[in-house]
């Protein structure tokens, strides 16, 4: 018996098609009863051997397929185990009379035999479902399929969830591998709390409701892509050029198996193809890139990451390391070294890795920890169950990378010196935007002093924090690994004159720390000073040291050589000389700030420790200093192993807790918004710079020579 295409289907721009000859239909059966539900369906499964898969496939569509009003059409593609699948359909024929049986003399691939089954052999003008012999339904999954594609006119081909199918495959982006009833299992947990439908670039073709209408205008697969791959991406692209959409089911699920088809010419046919779609279609990996980062619903991205696990994956960000040994870099080191020789876990193994800049990587020798390396350089490619940037986030950039690849994220707060001050923060208002919306949409912000927490809500009264919890810093603990020392030159300087009194002025280049003024203070009198500035100099009694590249163990010995220690700061989150002058046993004189005062009474140092605020008082706050006996404080005192305990329970405590989805939602929406907002106004700065520069040319040629003329006279 012949059959005949639709002559329109020649008629399709760019599609190459073929002639079938015979076929034919065996038949058998007893009618289902009737079942009132949506729009008829024919269901199409071409097969090419595997029977087993195949047996599966159709007895699923026998359970599932309502075939009581639905169709079904099996099309053998000249492949293998012929009577064996044969046979199969046969005895599914006997309980359904709407089955079809159908045999292609040649081969012909998965497209050209699914545009057979749709346009020569199925005279219904039912909506059609293409599935994949290694395909199975499971319960409801065609009625929601089918109620998806009703949602909207626009809806023109809707594929469901599976174990296996790139961008349905459900969890979107799993922790682990599962098989597939892990995976089904997972879905009928977990797929409520999805959308019920996302609009996508391509529905998957292994299992593809499509509407006839959308087939009647547009055809079907266009067989330059026989004998397979990519076909169900062209013909996505294709009617999406009209407004058509392609639509993922997330309430449907349907197996998949393994994918072997095509054996040893899969790779070379996948090539082809795919260079064929990207010269139709310039911007479909660009697509497709872009949908898997901002596409998908927040919710399914993180679907695997909603509830807790024992062995929670935390991603440390480092990327504030440098190799000048500050005290954010101190607290970085401080915290790694602590994670690796220090901390013990209980019920949770977490799973840490630490993202850091390559050169700093290998400048502090962070592969020795023990932990999994990310380099900043090469970016992320995996999701973590929490984030903890180890300093505040001073970039859109370093913002993005907790947003997008973490579900729940932290941040230690420092202090905000670099947007308080111009000359540090450089007018940079994306900076400021990093830092407050980083604490605005962080599931838990630590800031290390009362004093901090207050100084980053004064600077914008309107500025939100979601979760804050103050942690006090301690004196920083020795680490297990030294950083070299950066300038080579560096001497190991100290106190010149042991009849004099010794006094240490800890600071570093920074203007706020006040170093040039507390040496212009104290200067003429007899004092032998070592200044820790931003230069090397001795001048008199004073000689100034540049902070940057001393190592630890020349601090500490000055620290130790010093009869007092001077803290001349006027802005800081912590003071960490602080703590390190009562762990020297030296007095204190350090400058008055809601912060000095706070460290000073949490660390238990106010009987050793002198303000002042009039520099005009530091000579004789140093001399009072001097003559006091130094008194202990009355507790041990506190160290950073005592606050990184504090903070790792907390950042554990934020992995074991479940996530809030609404929230979720809330976060990418800000976060893409504020994307589009940059693109706009980086769109208005461009159309403004334009317009200047056309402006300057329109008056040079308007008014030039009438200047020309002024200026010759």
């Amino acid at each position: 018996m012949e059959f005949r295409r639709a002559d329109y289907i020649t008629s399709l721009l760019g599609l190459r098609v073929s002639s079938v000859t015979k076929s034919y239909k065996l038949d058998t059966g007893v009618l289902g009863g009737s079942q009132k539900s949506l729009t008829r369906v024919t269901i199409v499964i071409p097969v090419y051997g595997n029977p087993t898969y195949f047996s599966r496939a159709i007895n699923s569509v026998l359970q599932y397929g309502d075939l009581a009003k639905n169709k079904l059409i099996v099309i053998n593609d000249c492949g293998p185990s012929t009577p064996q699948i044969k046979a199969i359909a046969k005895k599914a024929m006997l309980s359904f009379s709407n089955i079809e049986y159908f045999e292609n003399d040649l081969n012909l691939g998965f497209g050209e035999t699914c545009n057979r089954a749709v346009f020569e052999l199925d005279e219904s003008s039912n909506d059609v479902l293409l599935l994949n012999s290694d395909a199975e339904l499971t319960r409801g999954a065609l009625q929601e399929l089918q109620s998806v594609l009703a949602q909207s006119n626009q809806h023109a081909c809707v594929s469901p969830r599976t174990n296996q199918g790139t961008i349905s495959t459900v969890p979107y982006y799993p922790r682990r591998l599962r098989s597939r009833e892990e995976s089904f299992d997972f879905f009928k947990k977990q797929h409520r709390l999805l959308p019920r439908y996302s609009v996508a670039p391509v529905s998957p073709g292994f299992c593809m409701l499509i509407r006839r209408d959308v087939i009647q205008v547009h055809g079907l697969f266009d067989e330059v892509f026989s004998p397979g791959y990519d076909e169900e991406n062209d013909f996505c692209m294709r009617i999406n050029s009209v407004g058509l959409s392609s639509v993922i089911a997330n309430h449907a699920f349907v197996f998949h198996g393994s994918g072997k088809s095509f054996g040893k010419r899969r790779e070379p046919l996948a090539e082809r193809h795919s260079q064929i779609l990207n010269r139709r279609f310039p911007f479909y990996q660009r697509l497709i890139e872009q949908y898997h980062v901002t596409g998908v619903d927040p919710v399914d991205k993180f679907l695997d990451y909603i509830d807790p696990l024992n062995s929670p994956s935390i991603l440390l960000d480092c990327s504030a390391l440098s190799e000048h040994l500050n005290g954010t870099s101190k607290n970085i080191l401080s915290f790694l070294d602590f994670l690796s020789s220090k901390a013990t876990f209980k019920d949770l193994k977490p799973r840490f890795t630490i993202l850091a800049n390559r050169s700093m990587s290998h400048f502090y020798g962070l592969n020795k920890l023990g932990f999994k390396i990310s380099y900043v350089e090469d970016g992320i490619h995996e999701l973590f169950d929490v984030g903890f940037a180890l300093s505040p986030v001073w970039s859109k950039s370093a913002l993005d990378r907790l947003v997008s690849y973490c579900s729940r994220f932290a941040i230690l707060h420092l202090d905000i010196i670099a947007i308080r001050t111009w000359e540090l923060n450089g007018t940079s208002v994306n900076r400021e935007q990093a830092v407050y919306s980083a604490v605005e949409w962080a599931d838990l912000t630590i800031f290390i002093s009362n004093a901090s927490r207050k100084d980053f809500l004064d600077f914008k009264p309107n500025a939100r924090i979601r979760n804050g919890k103050v942690i006090h810093q301690g004196i920083i603990s020795s680490y297990g690994f030294q950083a070299p020392t950066e300038v080579k030159d560096h001497k190991k300087t100290g106190f010149r004159d042991t009849n004099r009194l010794s006094v240490l002025i800890v600071g570093n280049a920074f203007k706020h720390k006040q170093v040039d003024r507390a040496v212009d203070a104290i200067k003429s009198e007899d004092f032998d000073v070592v200044a820790l500035a931003g230069h090397n100099s001795i001048q008199g009694n004073v000689h100034k040291i540049r902070s940057v590249g001393l190592t630890d163990e020349h601090v500490n010995s000055l620290f130790e050589q010093a009869d007092v220690i001077v803290f001349p700061s006027a802005y800081e989150g912590f003071g960490l000389p602080i703590a390190e002058a009562l762990k020297a046993h030296k007095p204190l004189v350090v400058f008055e700030t809601l912060t000095s005062r706070e460290v000073v009474a949490v660390l238990g140092g106010q009987n050793s420790t002198y303000f002042f605020n009039d520099f005009s008082m530091l000579s004789d706050q140093i001399k009072d200093a001097s003559k006091q006996i130094y008194e202990c404080p009355p507790h041990e005192l506190r160290s950073s192993d005592d606050f990184n305990a504090e903070v790792l329970s907390e950042i554990l405590n934020l992995s074991a807790k479940t996530i809030d989805t609404n929230f979720l939602r809330e976060r990418a929406k800000h976060f893409r918004e504020l994307a589009i907002d940059e693109l706009s106004h980086n769109a208005r700065a461009q159309l403004e710079r334009l317009s200047v520069r056309w402006s300057s040319k329109l008056a040079d040629v308007l008014w030039g020579p009438f200047y020309s003329r002024i200026f010759r006279k």
